[in-house]
């Protein structure tokens, strides 16, 4: 079976007579930046937000133990992958100090999600609030928001948002949803 359920992995694991076997991530949860857009034009706040980051965390609350943290966009299946690059760490204090010296110590902000109803994706706004709580650990509130579809994509076109939860996907629809990593 593909496309499996999030939520149907833990069971589908404890019974015996079956097995979850996964194939090479084709899709990439990631957080975008709207550089354009003060505070994120900050290098300094956008380094305080990886900082506050912990991808393999992530990756496990959110997909169920199936996913595997990113380094980059591209997974490692992909043309363009580069295995010398390494996560980033998670180091909190040094999120809030980059904050403190951005001028941005008690920094609030908007967090973009679209909702989706594929159940072999997490749901987007468990994403978000998962992000925000990581993200507060480092200083950042995030306050998560979302959006119809159409007006979600075009206020991206437009930089409207200046900070989102997003999915790119290296393959087919189809490969993509059952393909995970964070």
């Amino acid at each position: 079976m593909q496309d499996l359920a999030l939520g149907d992995i833990n069971t589908i694991r404890t019974d015996p007579s079956l097995q979850v076997v996964t194939r090479p991530a084709t899709t990439v949860l990631y957080l975008g930046f709207n550089l354009s857009q003060p505070p994120i034009d900050d290098l300094r706040v956008r380094q305080a937000i990886a900082q506050s980051l912990n991808p393999r965390t992530l990756a496990d609350r959110l997909f169920a133990g199936t996913a595997a943290a990113a380094s980059q966009l591209p997974p490692p299946a992909m043309l363009g992958y580069d295995d010398t690059l390494t996560q980033f760490v998670t180091d909190t204090a040094v999120a809030k100090k980059l904050l403190a010296d951005s001028g941005h110590a008690n920094l609030e902000i908007d967090l973009w999600y679209l909702q989706g109803a594929d159940p072999s994706l997490p749901d987007m706004r468990k994403v978000a609030e998962t992000v925000g709580a990581d993200l507060a650990a480092g200083g950042v509130i995030a306050d998560p928001k979302t959006i119809d579809p159409i007006t979600f994509g075009v206020s991206l076109r437009e930089n409207r948002f200046p900070l989102w939860v997003g999915l790119a996907s290296a393959a087919t629809r189809s490969s993509a949803r059952s393909s995970r990593r964070w």
